[in-house]
């Protein structure tokens, strides 16, 4: 896949793959990572904290309906509503989710668990859809159709 995507400029939207990961952090290319594949790993966490994965899928959820109302408007209103509206949420995920896994009981091997270190591993990548004129969704879902 890096000898793929060797070359590449653009933006890459996807689901977190190492070798998309490895180009993100040498620069080479702008990577977003897909909001749905996030959402689906806490979905899947069935067992655990449930009062804290609804938390975050409720979050998550407010954060696609925000992104189905930016997605309608130019790209200049798209800006605006995803650094006013959903970079703040964003924040609130990322700072709730740390918290949890430094100070919460999870079990290491459970699906939440994965849920949290697939979404911390993401960190440095979750916010680049709201600070660029994106012309797309914060998921891939679409695309994937």
């Amino acid at each position: 896949m890096l000898e793929i995507l060797n070359g590449y400029q653009a933006i890459l939207h996807s689901d977190k793959y190492g070798a998309y990961q490895k180009l993100a952090e040498s620069k080479q290319i702008t990577w977003c990572p897909c909001w749905s594949h996030i959402r689906r790993k806490f979905f899947e966490a069935e067992s655990g904290d449930r009062l804290f994965r609804d938390w975050v899928l409720r979050k998550m959820r407010y954060l696609f309906m925000l992104d189905r109302v930016a997605w309608a408007r130019s790209p200049d209103e798209r800006l605006r509503i995803r650094q006013e509206k959903e970079i703040p949420i964003i924040d609130e995920l990322i700072k709730g989710i740390q918290e949890k896994l430094t100070n919460g009981r999870i079990l290491p091997k459970s699906k939440l668990r994965e849920a949290i270190g697939y979404f911390c591993g993401l960190i440095p990548y979750l916010k680049i859809i709201q600070s660029i004129h994106f012309p797309g969704s914060i998921t891939t879902w679409r695309k994937e159709q």
